[in-house]
């Protein structure tokens, strides 16, 4: 996941755009540097890329169903390890606590690594995958819920 931050100082870049405004007409080129001038001064654009375990599961799932599919059952149970390492780690340092859901996840990856061969695999890889895309989604939610919607929730 990429976080993107955008910092603008609103006085300067209204003062610069009005100053641009007065005088675009008459000078081009010297509008065209104020207008520089408040975008690289008065905005800052920041990005942090963030490791979750949760995205490293539901990736290694995703390769490990491709894996099936090309029956590369090595790679695919290789895959499996990854997602199921993903998942503790979530359990022990992501805030996945005693997670009934990711424990319940984490047998369903070691039943899936055990019959990788049998017919129904790549079903099942992707059953788990679409759990954990739920769990990411409902902790996306609920760390930036709409402020709506923490209001209807206190009533």
């Amino acid at each position: 996941m990429v976080h993107t931050t955008v910092l603008m100082n609103l006085g300067v870049v209204e003062k610069k755009l009005n100053q641009a405004a007065k005088i675009v007409d008459k000078k081009p080129n010297e509008a065209l540097e104020v207008l520089v001038f408040a975008q690289n001064n008065a905005i800052r654009i920041s990005f942090r890329e963030e490791h979750n375990a949760l995205f490293e599961a539901q990736r290694a799932l995703r390769l490990a169903e491709r894996m099936v599919e090309e029956k590369n059952y090595n790679a695919a149970r290789q895959d499996l390890n990854v997602a199921r390492f993903s998942l503790e780690t979530y359990t022990e340092v992501g805030g996945g606590g005693k997670d009934k859901d990711v424990e319940a996840m984490i047998k369903e990856v070691d039943q899936i690594s055990n019959k990788i061969e049998q017919n129904g695999a790549i079903a099942k890889i992707r059953k788990s995958w679409h759990r954990i895309t739920k769990k990411i989604s409902d902790r996306i939610w609920l760390t930036h819920k709409p402020i709506t919607a923490i209001n209807q929730a206190r009533k």
